[in-house]
């Protein structure tokens, strides 16, 4: 949204103050502010919780779901569920590309 505001306001007369304070709203300008952004260092939109956090370790090992769920003495369909919540939280499509996500965050 920020990338379509910038190009949008070179374009516009009137209006450029309202497009800049848009940008400024989406976009921190602040070094303060800057790590708070979202997949900043290790931050997520919404963090992973304790049993999430040490699933992705497992998975980290290269831990089955039926090897997780041993180990931690869960069901399979909770683990399943659990690393079905990391790859939303991580925005990731597989658990290896989880994984490689965890590691930019400083997650793992």
């Amino acid at each position: 949204m920020a990338h379509l505001l910038a190009q949008l306001t070179p374009y516009t007369s009137a209006s450029t103050g309202y497009l800049q304070r848009l940008q400024d709203a989406i976009v921190p300008t602040s070094p303060e502010t800057l790590g708070e952004q979202p997949h900043v260092r290790g931050q997520l939109i919404e963090p992973l919780t304790l049993r999430e956090e040490e699933i992705l370790h497992l998975l980290a090992a290269g831990l089955s779901n039926q090897q997780i769920a041993t180990r931690l003495v869960i069901s399979l369909h909770t683990v399943k569920l659990h690393v079905k919540h990391i790859l939303a939280k991580l925005t990731a499509t597989n658990r290896t590309q989880a994984v490689t996500r965890a590691r930019e965050l400083h997650l793992l």
